[in-house]
Parts: C-alpha cells; structure tokens; sequence
C-alpha cells in the first residue's frame, strides 16, 4: 500500500485493510516479537506500515479474492458482482456504523484456528542441528539450503555418476529444498502422526489433525482439508 497510494496520484483520508484469516489479525494485534522470526518479520513490516484499526475481518463468502480460488469461468466472471464491486456492506460504507467487521482470534486460539497447509515428506534430510530461525524469510532460507543440497549431490556425483550441477539454482532445487524445511519442521511437530498414518493409515483421536482426516498421497505428502 506504500507503493500504491502514491502511484494512484490522488488523496487517500482513510484506508481499510481487510483478510478473511482471523489468525492474521490476531498476530497483528500482538507484539511481533513473540512470534517466530519469518512471521515476525512479516508482522513488524505491516504494524511499521499500518494501523492496527485500519484491519477488518471479511467473510470467506464476502471475499471477492476467493472468487476465482473456487473455481470460475470467464463468463461467470464477467458478471460477478463480488469480483467487480465487492460486497454490498463494504460498497454502502455499512461497515462503518458496526464493530463486526473488528473480528480478531485469541491468541490462545491461533493454533486452532490456523489452516492446515499440506505436510511434505521427501527423503532429502536437513540436519536437525540446522537452525532456519536465523534467516529471516522462506526466500533466503530455501536458498541457502538448495546450495547445501546441491554440495552435498555434487559431492556424490563422481560416486553416482551423474553431472554436477553448476550456475544459479534451478526451480526443481528451489522446490526440494522447500520440501526439505518443511520436512525438518513436519519432523519436529508431527513425527507421531507420520508413523501412525504409514503403519495405520490413521492417526490417534488425540491428535490436534485426527478431524482433518489427513492422509499421505503418492509423492509422500501428508495432505489435511483446510479449515476456515
């Protein structure tokens, strides 16, 4: 919005954020120094540049960003009010004269009410010993850990039998090495449900993901619905 406002060329007296992730809000609501580094980061940018008043809460079904995530055909789209408009209750200002829109999650809740993203397992291992809390975005954490991955194959390349890998890094080494940081984190806070799911195909009804029926797919990742 830094970038926006001015490129516009006209005056803004006032300006509205809105997300239909009450787990962002609440992160925006606390200190950012008692979340992790990526997302504290992240946290610190958008409170040095906004205003915690200026954020609302929208409804997944008010949220014309969703429109084209469910799936939408150009004709559909065409004349979608949603998408063109946006809802009726922010189009009349009817947000103003309600405190609805200030809905914000606990922050004793956030672990609940996050959405589960896919779980990766992939056999390339980082070392648990590898600190990721001292980079301070996924982009410089993936590349740094594509470049030991890409070492540690050259290093076996003569072995192998294969090309060593030369020049800037490739999509395929950025992905594994995202695969990778996820698996060092899947390792950590998940461990008991991978062993259940790949000698059960279920994991215990005491688990905080037993509801999302999560299972692992043919590439190894363990896949749970979101929660809204």
């Amino acid at each position: 919005m830094s970038t926006v406002i001015p490129a516009l060329n006209i005056s803004v007296s006032k300006r509205y954020f809105w997300t239909d992730s009450t787990v962002t809000l609440a992160w925006l609501a606390a200190d950012s120094g008692r979340w992790k580094t990526f997302i504290a980061n992240r946290v610190s940018e958008i409170q040095t540049l906004t205003n915690s008043l200026e954020w609302g809460h929208v409804k997944s079904n008010d949220n014309p960003a969703d429109v084209l995530s469910r799936g939408c055909t150009p004709n559909e789209l065409k004349n979608n009010t949603l998408w063109w408009h946006g809802p009726v209750w922010l189009k009349n200002n009817e947000f103003k004269h309600s405190t609805a829109y200030r809905c914000s999650a606990h922050i004793n809740d956030i672990k609940n009410e996050e959405k589960i993203t896919p779980i990766i397992v992939c056999t390339t291992k980082v070392g648990a010993s590898f600190d990721i809390d001292k980079y301070s975005t996924l982009n410089k954490l993936s590349h740094v850990v594509a470049y030991l991955l890409r070492y540690k194959n050259n290093s076996l390349s003569k072995r192998n039998n294969i090309p060593r890998i030369t020049g800037p890094l490739n999509t395929d080494e950025i992905l594994t090495a995202i695969k990778s940081i996820i698996k060092l984190l899947q390792g950590t806070y998940f461990s008991s449900e991978i062993k259940d799911l790949k000698s059960k195909n279920y994991v215990s009804l005491s688990s905080n993901i037993y509801k999302l029926n999560p299972f692992i797919d043919d590439d190894g990742i363990v896949c749970a619905w979101a929660v809204d």
